[in-house]
């Protein structure tokens, strides 16, 4: 079976993964108050076990200080910095 590995902020918490999938392993992880620069560090344990299929769910709490093209671009470098240390990833913003 395939894992499927969400990692974010806070507004993810109440997410069950054990209900999304019949056919995936899902795991949910929250980090309250995570933004888009932790998100490579967040995943790094997550990252060491296997090459999940992985959905990146941070940003709002970049809203207040940075742009919404800072946050497209933060977001893009951080998939690719994750994407150089592990091509086999599959990452779902």
């Amino acid at each position: 079976m395939d894992h499927i590995i969400i990692v974010g902020d806070s507004i993810k918490k109440f997410i069950n993964g054990d209900r999304l999938s019949k056919h995936h392993i899902v795991k949910s992880i929250s980090f309250p108050g995570a933004t888009i620069d932790d998100a490579k560090d967040l995943v790094k344990p997550v990252l060491k076990r296997k090459s999940p299929k992985l959905i990146i769910h941070v940003g709002p709490n970049n809203i207040k200080n940075d742009s919404h093209m800072h946050i497209i671009q933060k977001l893009t470098s951080v998939v690719e910095s994750i994407k150089e240390e592990h091509s086999s990833v599959e990452i779902g913003i």
